[in-house]
């Protein structure tokens, strides 16, 4: 029987974890969250509520643990604390980091790069470490990496997930697309939507954690992207295909996204104006031997979700009504 510790375990990443973990009868595992989302699912499993941030803590020492997976670790402070707490009383802490927080500007050439594990990661100041805004999210993830670097103590592994998607994302950012496919007939994108990222299918990086919970022979630090690479373009196709639609794809190019002061990523979602949130995947293919779900099919089951979820208006990026009104100024352009 393996003793299992998630922090977090109820929204995006971790919700797939577990949902996998509960496949496997030796897995006893424990939740330990505010309670504030999910708080009507995984009623089977033991929880132990409280915040993370506070003296809460100390409920995680009642026990020893053979794994913490920490799927909620944001603040550098909170991730330090509960490291000195449960120090000698936990077999293997895996961290889900971030592969957003290399310091890209770094990088001698953005195009046609696929950064590896050992490009340097940003810094953190004072400021951003008690800062709890989007804004400092890439420094305080690098420094909660910092933090489990001081303790060797503990085995570790850390993983850096590209661009997570997949049922159950709570950011809209490929839902966007896939809404666009679903309903219209023309989608605005930015440089023939050819510029590419990397992305991780949320259920095949649950099956990455499940995996770095026995792994015997591991490094300390992986990219998890599953698609390594990966376009706008290549989303809305396929999208199409499989919802049986035929969908325009209008292209604008960088001055009328400077005209307009359209904002890369916010307004157009996996849109970074070069290649540069790519992300090698050689280790994590070397280590962990997973088949990843291909393009289509990871797509089609997210478009599953959705359509079972009634397909609401998506909260991120452009409005319908702003994209509209720029589809139509490009084609009096055009004329």
């Amino acid at each position: 029987m393996k003793k299992i510790l998630v922090l977090g375990g109820t929204r995006f990443v971790g919700r797939a974890l577990v949902r996998l973990l509960l496949k496997n009868p030796n897995n006893r595992i424990t939740i330990f969250n505010r309670g504030v989302s999910g708080s009507d699912i995984f009623q089977e499993i033991h929880r132990i509520y409280g915040d993370r941030n506070t003296d809460d803590i100390r409920k995680l020492t009642s026990k020893d643990w053979d794994v913490i997976v920490d799927v909620s670790g944001l603040m550098p402070d909170s991730v330090g604390r509960i490291l000195k707490r449960v120090e000698g009383r936990v077999g293997r802490y895996i961290y889900v980091s971030t592969a957003s927080h290399y310091q890209f500007d770094k990088l001698e050439n953005k195009d046609d790069l696929f950064i590896p594990e050992d490009h340097p990661i940003v810094g953190c100041s004072a400021e951003e470490r008690i800062d709890s805004s989007m804004t400092s999210y890439n420094p305080r993830k690098a420094e909660c990496e910092r933090e489990i670097a001081k303790k060797d103590s503990i085995d570790s592994i850390i993983l850096r997930p590209s661009i997570v998607f997949g049922p159950h994302d709570y950011t809209d950012r490929l839902y966007y697309y896939l809404y666009r496919a679903k309903f219209h007939d023309e989608i605005l994108v930015p440089n023939n939507g050819e510029n590419y990222v990397s992305a991780t299918y949320v259920r095949d990086f649950a099956k990455v954690i499940e995996k770095a919970i026995t792994i015997e022979n591991h490094r300390k630090i992986y990219n998890v992207p599953t698609i390594k690479k990966l376009s706008i373009k290549e989303i809305i196709e396929t999208a199409s295909e499989l919802l049986g639609k035929t969908v325009k794809l209008t292209s604008f190019d960088e001055a009328f996204l400077n005209e307009k002061s359209i904002r890369p990523w916010m307004d157009i979602p996996y849109f970074t104006r070069s290649n540069f949130l790519a992300f090698d995947d050689q280790k994590i293919k070397e280590d962990f031997d997973i088949p990843f779900t291909d393009l289509k099919s990871s797509l089609q089951e997210t478009i599953d979700f959705y359509t079972k979820k009634e397909w609401r208006q998506p909260d991120y990026g452009l409005s319908r009504e702003q994209e509209v009104a720029y589809l139509k100024e490009l084609e009096s352009i055009s004329k």
